[in-house]
């Protein structure tokens, strides 16, 4: 039986800085932001739990002013 591999998404964007109390909260709470103006920051939140509820798994890293986020979802044959 063949064994499919995970869809895996990965998706870079350049980022102002941001506060370490943003990132600690980014797949926990909503509004989290670093932009300013009419914006709510649901993104990531949002994201997060669409990937869980598939069985998915999601992770970020922030370094030198890059936002990168690492999405895997599981093949379904």
């Amino acid at each position: 039986m063949e064994r499919l591999r995970p869809l895996v998404f990965i998706c870079k964007n350049h980022s102002k800085p941001i506060p370490t109390p943003i990132l600690d909260s980014l797949l926990e709470a909503y509004g989290r932001t670093t932009i300013t103006g009419e914006h709510e920051g649901l993104g990531t939140k949002l994201i997060h739990d669409v990937i869980k509820e598939h069985h998915g798994s999601l992770d970020f890293v922030y370094k030198e002013e890059e936002f990168t986020v690492k999405i895997k979802i599981p093949a379904i044959h």
